[in-house]
């Protein structure tokens, strides 16, 4: 892995000590070299993890008058190098990089719809097919992340937007229509960024920046491979099981090239448990290192299932228990592990994982990407129950339901059943993906039409982010409402905020995280199988589990989906609630211009009275502050 900037200016030579401060500004990325390259107006900056080729592949790689910097892994680099050879290319590493470097060369942007990788790259040709532009790429479902701005004088890109603040010309204008993206959903979804005029490039896109034009051009090169044809589809229900097992082991066995420690995140839940297990096959189960956080709290706590997969298969596992003083210690530090607010409270975590794990290897495997692509949250449940119950006089079953609801008791448990109830009913009053927007997020629209001031709602349009969504979600021509939810948690939710904390968090201490589920076949095999073979009835990630069955214990196939949280709602009351007083102290709200302080003090009081479960809006408002302070 590592951290990428580029810079093209319009008329002056790029200052070699800002590139220099903007790479170095990315070294938890790269801890192991660094290197610039500037050519008058073009500079390029990369930090390095070596991972792969530790000697040979260092970058910025020239290739010819081509330059590139690349983050990254391409994982059937050997396939196309050797394709490459074929065709009369020469090497002088073993690395993918110059692999990359040299597929674009034979085959221009069209090389990127052959790589099965994660990565985000700058490409300038020099004198190559495309001579006199930028190329920049992202993989397909949105690994590596990519952010770019363009003024008048220059255009610049990096892996990380704390980079590209540090040039002199960056935009750092709080966005509003970003801020109530972030508020409903928790994270901030691209192109947008919590910056007005400072973009992400979206997954799957490609971008031509042409200096002689200045400008920008934004090209899809491919979408979710949904079965337009019929034919595209498993005959049967075993030959898609076969079909699916087959890639997911060809996934897992692509992913342990390495010339570095290699480990796996194992949470306990069904995804991390079945890559453990495919992984034994590859090699000595007992030499497979096996890292999990366990919690005092035992409804947030995994370790005992993450253990008992680790004996089934036979692995060396590491358990660390995360208390409530080290998200104390931690929070202090998330603006500078994360430049966009992120309302996932799972970041913590995740980063207390990656330290945990980086002390042995370098190199992890994640279960990332099975909920969304194999209809594995609790949501896609409450969708189908959502369409019964309602489908006939949904005013009676809605004051039914509410009247059950408001009897149960509050509890502060992990997804607890008052929670599950309550969030259901929040969600249910929109309709099609917004249900599941709101069910997901913090705030649904209505909320925010109370929380926001008079001066922010005159700025923004609440049904906007509903719309962004369909349209977005019809592009990847998905052809039922079970690959149309498909879509919309592999392009939100997955890419914009499980991915991006992954990302960070693993990044922040020089981890590469690795997701086999995420592997373009295995992708493509979920997304040839009909619904009803994601979600089987009421039974979630029904084909993933018949994969799974024989590969670890049958309780793990058998229980329930639990997120990977902290005991939020029940810290707020003790810990951490004199940051929450100190974060939305009721002046400071008042002087910030952005919240109603009357809306955010009565979020503190119900929660503090038990009238209400508020973990949600205060955790995603207290991100937001710490953000806040940081960067504005």
């Amino acid at each position: 892995m590592c951290g990428i900037v580029g810079i093209i200016n319009r008329r002056d030579r790029v200052d070699e000590r800002l590139l220099g401060r903007m790479t170095d500004r990315l070294a938890h990325r790269g801890p192991d070299a660094s290197d610039l390259v500037v050519r008058g107006p073009l500079g390029f900056g990369h930090r390095r993890l070596r991972v792969i080729d530790l000697a040979g592949g260092a970058q910025p790689w020239a290739d010819g008058e081509n330059l590139l910097v690349y983050n990254g892994e391409i994982y059937n680099f050997v396939q196309l190098r050797r394709e490459l050879e074929g065709a009369g290319v020469g090497f002088e590493s073993r690395s993918d990089t110059e692999v990359l470097a040299k597929a674009y060369r034979q085959w221009g942007a069209e090389a990127l719809a052959r790589f099965n990788g994660m990565f985000a790259f700058g490409l300038w040709d020099g004198d190559g097919p495309n001579q006199g532009r930028l190329l920049l790429g992202r993989d397909r479902m949105g690994q590596k992340p990519l952010y770019y701005f363009q003024t008048d004088e220059a255009f610049v890109f990096a892996s990380e937007l704390k980079a590209l603040t540090l040039h002199p010309a960056c935009p750092t204008r709080l966005s509003r229509p970003a801020l109530v993206r972030y508020l409903m959903s928790e994270f901030v979804p691209a192109p947008w960024t919590i910056f007005d005029g400072v973009f992400k490039l979206e997954p799957s896109m490609l971008a031509w920046f042409d200096p002689k034009r200045w400008r920008l051009d934004v090209v899809r090169y491919w979408r979710l491979p949904f079965a337009q044809d019929p034919t595209q589809r498993p005959g049967s229900l075993r030959e898609a099981t076969d079909g699916l097992g087959r890639v997911l082991g060809d996934a897992v066995q692509r992913r342990l090239v390495s010339d570095v420690p290699l480990g796996v995140f194992l949470s306990g839940g069904l995804d991390s448990s079945t890559i453990t297990a495919l992984m034994a096959r590859h090699g000595s189960a007992s030499q497979i290192e096996t890292f999990c956080i366990g919690f005092s709290d035992r409804t947030f706590d995994e370790s005992d299932h993450a253990a008992s997969v680790s004996r089934f298969v036979g692995t060396h596992h590491h358990v660390e228990t995360l208390e409530a003083r080290q998200v104390w210690e931690l929070l202090g530090h998330l603006s500078d592990l994360l430049d966009e607010p992120l309302g996932d409270a799972s970041v913590v975590p995740t980063y207390l994982l990656s330290r945990f794990a980086r002390r042995q290897v370098t190199v992890v495997l994640a279960g990332d990407g099975g909920d969304e692509l194999f209809a594995g949250y609790p949501t896609f449940q409450a969708d189908r129950l959502a369409r019964i119950l309602y489908q006939w006089q949904p005013a009676l079953m809605r004051r039914l339901v509410e009247r059950a609801a408001s009897r149960l008791p509050v509890s502060l448990d992990n997804i607890s059943l008052d929670f599950k109830v309550k969030q259901f009913l929040k969600g249910v009053r929109a309709s099609g993906l917004g249900r599941h927007q709101v069910w997901l997020g913090s705030f649904a629209p209505w909320e925010l039409a109370h929380l926001l001031t008079d001066d922010v709602l005159a700025q923004v349009d609440l049904d906007e982010p509903f719309d962004e969504m369909a349209r977005r979600v019809a592009d990847e021509q998905p052809t039922s409402w079970m690959d149309a939810l498909m879509a919309f948690y592999a392009r939100y939710y997955l890419a914009d905020d499980i991915l991006v904390k992954v990302d960070r968090a693993s990044m922040a201490v020089g981890l590469e995280a690795r997701a086999p589920l995420l592997d373009p076949e295995v992708v493509e095999a979920a997304a040839h199988i009909p619904g009803s073979w994601r979600l089987h009835g009421l039974t979630t990630k029904y084909l993933l589990k018949r994969v799974a069955s024989g590969l670890v214990p049958d309780t793990i196939i058998r229980r329930p989906k639990k997120g990977f949280g902290i005991p939020v709602g029940k810290w707020l009351l003790g810990p951490l609630g004199p940051l929450m007083d100190r974060l939305l102290d009721r002046e400071r709200i008042e002087a910030q211009g952005l919240f109603r302080p009357e809306a955010v003090s009565t979020l503190i009081a119900d929660h503090r009275s038990g009238r209400r479960d508020n973990r949600k809006q205060l955790w995603t408002l207290m991100a937001f502050e710490l953000w806040y302070d940081a960067y504005q």
